[in-house]
């Protein structure tokens, strides 16, 4: 499993359809302030790092609340979108792939808070990546007591027969689906949208693999890389791990 993987499926499917997928945009930015807001982010804004920033739920949620914010993602057209859902909003926007950030990239920290949320971390190669990942926001992008805040999918129990099939998102015009296939360190997330185009309906199809990450390895690692974790909490099956750089 490759980066190139991911991406080749943003670019051919899932980009043009990504914002439309995750729901009303501007609810899921409320919704992301009161999680923000719970957890007295807003007492002290300063400087925050969105990793996987996508078309920025995150990223505008943290300026909202008075951050200034960097945002990273592999996606060009989804960074695109963020700039022109942010018009006057503190967001820079920075186009790289989350594995090729090494502890002496230039992000412009270091942080007070660093979040990686939206399901990204199962976008890694392998259990590697995501280690190096949260060791280097550790080392080289948080100020001491720094927090990170982690959102992913926990696909270590395998879901069987159709239960695999997972409807998305539908509306009159979209129709979005996915069928999980499970492989021993990685779920191939098949995705299949019918869009219907000058009264037509066209289909749109493609694979990609996620890898299979739990609770249990994802707070293993925060704590190894020098994490104390914090609190625990799952919303609509995305786990959410909120740590600090002890």
């Amino acid at each position: 499993m490759s980066t190139e993987d991911v991406k080749e499926h943003y670019e051919t499917l899932l980009a043009e359809h990504y914002t439309w997928m995750c729901g009303d945009f501007d609810r899921r930015v409320e919704e992301t302030i009161a999680f923000f807001r719970r957890l007295t982010l807003e007492t002290s804004p300063e400087r925050a790092l969105d990793l996987g920033c996508g078309s920025g739920i995150q990223s505008i949620a943290l300026a909202q609340l008075g951050y200034e914010v960097t945002a990273v993602d592999f996606q060009a057209s989804l960074l695109e979108e963020l700039r022109e859902l942010a018009s006057g909003l503190s967001i820079k926007t920075i186009e790289s792939n989350l594995t090729a950030l090494d502890p002496s990239s230039d992000l412009g920290g270091p942080f007070d808070l660093a979040v990686c949320m939206g399901d990204t971390l199962p976008h890694l190669p392998d259990a590697d990546a995501v280690r190096q990942l949260i060791s280097s926001t550790a080392k080289s992008r948080l100020k001491p007591e720094g927090r990170f805040i982690v959102g992913f999918r926990d696909l270590s129990q395998e879901l069987t027969g159709s239960d695999r099939a997972i409807p998305v998102r539908l509306d009159d015009d979209r129709v979005m689906l996915t069928f999980l296939e499970y492989l021993p360190e990685r779920v191939m997330v098949h995705d299949m949208v019918l869009d219907r185009r000058k009264g037509e309906w066209q289909l749109q199809k493609n694979a990609y693999p996620k890898l299979r990450l739990s609770e249990v390895g994802v707070k293993e690692m925060l704590t190894e890389a020098g994490f104390t974790i914090e609190e625990t909490s799952v919303t609509r099956g995305m786990c959410h791990l909120v740590a600090h750089r002890s």
